[in-house]
């Protein structure tokens, strides 16, 4: 029992005895009896029981919060294409310095089939000497793992969840926070499966040269999403990357550019 209970217990016993919760946490079984515990056997049996499921709640968010708290994204690392300064093609396209979306025409979906078909084709792609490789972006690995484990403690804050409880505050405050993280990694995945599959496309010379409006948004989404990756790899934990103000919205409106 925790102090709180005991005092429920001396609130019991306030209109026959003045006792401090203090003293009956020491009593002996034979001071309890005397204090006429037994004349309020079910007031007693339902703060015990009280306490009993306190202790279980307890021990749950308690849980919740240790393992949420130090738990951390597992990474790793891709190793992209890019243009050689030295190609001839090289300058041709400015992807980053000048865009203007209002005048992209169609989606990124649209323009795939379109885009790999080029890639296919594209007789650079055996010239080694068109392409180099550029500082190694962090990605997510393996996120399963994270939604089985979310989804496990949701469960077990919704089953422990009782109004007025000692810790219906908090267990509220986690299970907002899990739904956010939730959220965000969910969009985060379908970002980063997007962005994958454009980045094999817009490292293609041809492709750039083709779809150039296309590839100058992309060039804005790419900046955004590996400036926040490297923010992920500087400190992968993820109720922190995740709850971070701004960041759902962020990830929702990459994954709008870049097309569902």
């Amino acid at each position: 029992m925790r102090p709180r209970h005991w005092k429920m217990l001396v609130r019991t016993l306030g209109a026959v005895h003045s006792i401090v919760p203090d003293k009956l946490q020491t009593a002996s079984l034979k001071e309890l009896i005397d204090l006429g515990l037994l004349n309020y056997k079910e007031e007693v049996l339902a703060i015990c029981q009280r306490a009993d499921t306190d202790v279980q709640m307890e021990f749950s968010l308690q849980n919740c919060e240790e393992v949420w708290l130090s738990k951390v994204f597992e990474l790793r690392s891709i190793t992209r294409k890019r243009i050689n300064g030295d190609s001839e093609t090289n300058g041709r396209v400015d992807l980053v310095k000048s865009t203007r979306e209002s005048q992209v025409m169609g989606s990124f979906s649209e323009s795939r089939s379109r885009a790999f078909s080029i890639a296919s084709k594209d007789s650079k792609l055996t010239d080694q000497n068109s392409y180099k490789e550029s500082e190694p972006v962090p990605i997510l690995a393996e996120t399963d793992s994270i939604f089985e484990c979310l989804w496990h403690h949701e469960m077990i804050l919704d089953s422990i969840m009782s109004p007025g409880s000692a810790f219906s505050d908090d267990i509220c405050k986690w299970q907002k926070k899990l739904q956010t993280v939730e959220q965000a990694l969910k969009t985060w995945v379908s970002v980063q499966s997007k962005w994958l599959e454009m980045e094999e496309m817009f490292s293609v010379v041809t492709v750039i040269m083709s779809l150039n409006t296309h590839a100058r948004v992309y060039a804005h989404i790419d900046l955004e999403f590996t400036h926040l990756m490297k923010s992920v790899g500087e400190n992968p934990n993820i109720v922190q990357q995740c709850c971070k103000p701004g960041i759902l919205a962020a990830l929702k409106s990459m994954l709008e550019k870049l097309g569902t």
